[in-house]
């Protein structure tokens, strides 16, 4: 009997299914907020250099966090998690 494989996510961090508009809508009011108050963060500690630096990591932060939250309190109701 073979066993099935399950399908490879893009560098393991689950993108291989696609995500809801709640999701993409949480992500992306998340990355802009890290953006802005990253940006002023770093601005006011190092000039605009670290401010650029401190926004692109706030913001990747961010939407990393939002994601894993609206993930946590809305699941996907299409999938089946009772095969894993």
């Amino acid at each position: 009997m073979e066993t099935q494989k399950k399908p490879l996510s893009l560098l393991g961090f689950g993108l291989s299914r696609p995500r809801r508009p709640v999701v993409w809508i949480a992500v992306g009011l998340a990355f802009l907020a890290g953006l802005k108050y990253g940006y002023d963060f770093g601005y006011q500690i190092g000039g605009v250099l670290l401010g650029a630096i401190a926004a692109v990591n706030a913001a990747l932060f961010c939407s990393i966090l939002a994601g894993s939250v609206v993930d946590r309190l809305f699941p996907d109701r299409s999938i089946d998690r009772t095969q894993e």
